[in-house]
């Protein structure tokens, strides 16, 4: 009967070891890095930075819109094409999409070009899909979706990261 209690005993200690260790992996994986795509300052392409997410996917969503609307304007390898209107940008996951809603005050306050916009467009879905488990970006601009959103780019379809920009 001691040796039962013994092997039980063990077991227990087994046990909570194995469960202590597939929690504290599944908080690693949760605790990514993700990355924060900017534009460089020849307006040519996008510049990721790495960044730790947070605790939640819709945390990380908010830090990641926050990282791009603050910029980088200590860096004279970044510009900010985002510009910092209250309120500017607000993001929503669900399932493996982030819906991103612009105000139409902050379109109007960005400098218009082909080129300006794909920048814009992509340093958004990129930073979002590096989030584990987020793979699409939809678009809407005062909460409603748009065929134009600069003049340039038809924004109706779900938008899938392009790292060749």
């Amino acid at each position: 009967m001691k040796k039962f209690r013994s092997f039980l005993f063990m077991c227990l200690i087994i046990l909570g070891f194995l469960v202590y260790n597939s929690q504290k992996a599944t908080t690693s994986i949760n605790q990514q890095n993700c990355r924060v795509y900017f534009v460089d300052r020849q307006l040519h392409k996008l510049v990721s930075v790495p960044i730790a997410s947070e605790k939640n996917i819709e945390k990380t969503a908010d830090k990641i819109i926050s990282e791009i609307i603050s910029g980088r304007d200590y860096n004279p390898e970044i510009l900010r094409i985002v510009p910092d209107i209250e309120d500017g940008i607000s993001v929503r996951i669900s399932g493996e999409i982030a819906y991103v809603n612009l105000s139409g005050k902050l379109l109007g306050k960005v400098n218009i070009s082909r080129d300006t916009e794909k920048l814009l467009v992509y340093q958004i879905v990129n930073s979002l899909t590096s989030i584990d488990g987020v793979e699409y970006v939809s678009f809407a601009v005062d909460g409603e979706p748009r065929k134009d959103f600069l003049g340039f780019i038809d924004m109706r379809g779900l938008f899938t990261p392009d790292y060749d920009i």
